[in-house]
């Protein structure tokens, strides 16, 4: 697998984090296994939660924003 060079954020029941593998993850808490994930490319930065979404930015300069 690729590094995980951010710290992750815990939220409604997901962690979720970016990785070298140049996907952004939601992790369910009980199992452990991907709910999701998107495209983003390498992301280094720790997520951020703000008014009920999810903001990261990716090496490529590139910022997101989940609901």
């Amino acid at each position: 697998g690729a590094q995980v060079l951010a710290t992750p954020i815990v939220a409604a029941g997901f962690v979720y984090i970016g990785s070298g593998d140049g996907n952004f993850y939601a992790l369910n808490t009980q199992s452990g296994r991907p709910a999701w994930r998107y495209a983003t490319g390498e992301v280094r930065s720790s997520a951020a939660l703000a008014y009920g979404h999810i903001y990261v930015g990716s090496l490529a300069g590139m910022m997101y924003a989940f609901a």
